[in-house]
């Protein structure tokens, strides 16, 4: 199978999601129904490989999917599938990166089609295991490597802030949550979205909302969590906003834009589909 030409492999940190994605392009989808089937390429390549680079799938794996887990998507699961399972919320995560880049890009900054949550594709995490013991001539029960992550419900504790004990406002939701967050591999960079929800006005009460939950997103990203499972070079702020918001926002936004930097991110504004800029 000679399909790629991993002589980047000394590169493998900076080239990692796009040697996961094109060894999952391996999937062999004329036997969609039969899991197993449709993996095998993707096993027999990587049994090929060294251990490093059948490693470092599993660790792709694991981010990738970590980044799935948090209380949102659980409790959209639960309410689509009727299921309250630790076990389908995984699974299901796994059919996300089985439909490829885009899919799962988009399930990170959009949402997750509601379909997904009847769907799974558990045999995608025994992968790495399987690949290993037959490049090894060994029972796949001797693999031993443990990824940075955990891929299991529950594991990313940013994700799944206690909601007992925060503040939910109209305008912002809920204050102590990051609303979205995904990495950006191709530009190097990570990206949390804050959502507004409405017309935001410029009342005292607003803008002190607003910078509590911004201070919350800046005190994340300064969190040894989030410098592991999101190792870019760059770090942006997305305020998401339906409709323009009063003048008194922006003005304090613009405010903000110093603070922001000197905690190691990018603030930007969006309006709908469209990012707009503040003119000096």
């Amino acid at each position: 199978m000679g399909l790629f030409n991993f002589s980047f492999k000394k590169e493998k940190e900076q080239d990692k999601y796009s040697f996961f994605w094109n060894v999952m392009d391996l999937c062999d989808w004329k036997y969609e129904g039969e899991d197993d089937k449709v993996l095998e390429p993707v096993i027999l390549y990587l049994s090929k490989q060294d251990d490093d680079l059948i490693f470092l799938f599993e660790d792709v794996m694991t981010e990738l999917l970590y980044n799935l887990d948090t209380k949102v998507n659980y409790e959209r699961c639960k309410e689509i599938s009727g299921q309250d399972s630790d076990d389908l919320f995984l699974y299901s995560r796994c059919v996300a990166l089985l439909n490829g880049r885009d899919y799962y890009q988009s399930c990170l900054e959009n949402g997750f089609p509601d379909e997904l949550w009847n769907m799974e594709f558990e045999s995608l995490l025994y992968v790495p295991e399987e690949a290993w013991g037959r490049k090894h001539g060994s029972d796949s029960a001797e693999y031993s490597h443990m990824p940075p992550l955990s891929y299991e419900t529950g594991s990313n504790e940013e994700g799944w802030k206690n909601r007992m004990d925060s503040t939910i406002t109209e305008k912002f939701g809920d204050l102590s949550v990051v609303d979205i967050i995904y990495a950006r591999p191709d530009e190097d960079c990570a990206v949390l979205v804050l959502v507004t929800v409405g017309y935001i006005d410029g009342s005292p009460e607003t803008q002190k909302d607003l910078l509590d939950k911004l201070e919350g997103y800046l005190k994340y990203i300064q969190s040894n969590d989030f410098r592991k499972a999101y190792p870019q070079s760059k770090v942006y702020i997305d305020i998401q906003f339906q409709e323009k918001p009063d003048v008194l926002i922006t003005d304090l936004l613009y405010k903000c834009m110093n603070w922001c930097k000197e905690n190691g991110a990018y603030l930007r504004l969006r309006i709908g589909d469209d990012y707009v800029h503040f003119k000096d």
